[in-house]
């Protein structure tokens, strides 16, 4: 039995990305990622949320770090499309060693 490919969308919402998420770039990635019910909406920052929230001081505010959202993602969700929207400013340094199909969209700093 074939395992269905799952489309996942994760928005950094550390504290580098106060404020940064609008503009067209985010717009493009928001209308994509809600598109289909059956895609996963995950925000991250040092923590992993399942689903989109506004910004708040429970939720986000911390440093990014891609190695626990590709934990959780490889854990939860093995056989997937991740796409990420970041502003690419981590805590840590990023070993891309196991999600094969990542797509990175950078908004400005």
């Amino acid at each position: 039995k074939r395992m269905k490919t799952q489309k996942i969308f994760a928005r950094d919402v550390s504290g580098s990305m106060t404020g940064r998420l609008k503009g067209r770039k985010y717009k493009q990635f928001k209308i994509l990622a809600q598109r289909r019910r059956s895609n996963v909406l995950i925000d991250f920052d040092d923590n992993v949320y399942e689903g989109f929230d506004e910004f708040d001081d429970k939720r986000g505010g911390g440093g990014t770090n891609f190695e626990k959202l590709f934990d959780y993602v490889e854990k939860r969700y093995p056989f997937s499309k991740l796409t990420i929207f970041t502003d690419g400013i981590a805590i840590s340094s990023l070993e891309v060693r196991r999600l094969q199909k990542v797509k990175w969209i950078f908004c400005k700093t």
